[in-house]
């Protein structure tokens, strides 16, 4: 509404009312249109969240199967290394023959199996040899630090322990640590490949597996 004041000559001022139509919402509409505005963000954030929660199982998903593939090489590896006895300029062997090269613990059907190596491992930096025996092994881990019966999950450890050093066999082996090599693991098998007729392979004189 607009009031303006216009002059007369003969009686003075008088008032001119102007009556403007002015467009605006009225309360009912701006609360149905802030209940959709609130509905379509909430919506949007959910997608949202949606797509994140599900590229990150995705990126966990790789990374475990990276870290899976990483493992199964390195087992790969000593595998094939197993029996290795190293020799010196004379191509005398410098630790001896070695007994038992490659032992498997069969655990059945159940978790889990057992493989341990003993090889030679010749250090690059060092320029020095030492026998060593790894061991491939899968553990229950208890669901509280506590520890107890209740357990939820299997670990995967690598232990090596070394027999000989400075050529000349350990009366004493040193025993290593278990290194933590994977976590969640349901089961660890080591499988015949000629039983099997698997897809992967490591020969050695003594044994396929």
């Amino acid at each position: 509404m607009n009031i303006t004041l216009q002059p007369d000559t003969r009686q003075g001022f008088i008032n001119v009312v102007t009556l403007t139509n002015t467009k605006a919402f009225t309360l009912v509409e701006m609360l149905v249109a802030m209940a959709v505005s609130t509905i379509i963000i909430g919506a949007t954030y959910a997608s949202y969240d949606l797509v994140a929660t599900q590229y990150k199982k995705n990126i966990d998903v790789a990374e475990m199967h990276t870290s899976g593939r990483a493992v199964m090489q390195m087992i790969e590896r000593d595998v094939r290394m197993a029996g290795f006895e190293y020799r010196d300029q004379d191509a005398k062997v410098t630790y001896g023959s070695i007994t038992g090269p490659l032992v498997i613990k069969d655990s059945g059907n159940k978790c889990c199996d057992e493989v341990t190596v003993i090889y030679d491992y010749y250090d690059e930096d060092s320029k020095k040899v030492e026998r060593i025996r790894i061991t491939y092994s899968a553990g229950p881990h208890p669901r509280n630090k506590g520890g107890g019966d209740k357990y939820d999950r299997y670990r995967l450890y690598k232990q090596i322990d070394v027999l000989g050093r400075n050529n000349a066999i350990l009366a004493n082996p040193i025993i290593g640590s278990k290194d933590l090599l994977g976590d969640f693991v349901e089961d660890f098998q080591i499988v015949n490949i000629i039983e099997s007729m698997g897809l992967f392979t490591a020969y050695h004189g003594y044994k396929h597996i």
